[in-house]
């Protein structure tokens, strides 16, 4: 097994981004503005414009997500971490790998809305949840 991959993030301007870098290679930085709320809303509207609310069912949902989740592994299936970084560094095969991860989470935000998730308060419980279970300077992770 390779080793985890060294990610670092950049501080610009006293202020730490949502950019990070594997070497001198520059996988993301995220929009601040927008909200989950308002992505959620924008793919309800994608849904609703088509008439698919019927097909949208918990059950439904939750085995779109994993098909999804399947489809962007797929990208990285049977890769070491060098030769990932040869990927992403190809803009039409990190573009493929966006709308993957998009499909992943435009699925996540319409079941969260299906069943009244909100998305901001669960992922908050969830950290801290895993901050009780695992303790800073506890568990160490190796590759």
């Amino acid at each position: 097994m390779g080793q985890a991959p060294n990610l670092q993030p950049v501080v610009l301007d006293c202020k730490r981004l949502n950019l990070w870098t594997i070497g001198s290679l520059r996988l993301s930085i995220m929009d601040p503005n927008t909200t989950v709320e308002k992505l959620k809303k924008q793919v309800s509207e994608f849904r609703d414009a088509r008439d698919w609310l019927r097909y949208d069912t918990p059950r439904s949902l939750a085995i779109s997500i994993s098909v999804e989740a399947a489809e962007l592994l797929e990208h990285f299936q049977w890769k070491t971490d060098e030769q990932m970084r040869k990927v992403l560094m190809d803009r039409a095969r990190k573009n493929e790998i966006s709308d993957e991860l998009a499909d992943v989470l435009i699925y996540c935000l319409s079941f969260s809305d299906i069943l009244g998730i909100d998305i901001s308060e669960a992922i908050e419980l969830k950290l801290r949840k895993n901050g009780e279970k695992y303790a800073k300077g506890g568990l160490k992770l190796s590759a």
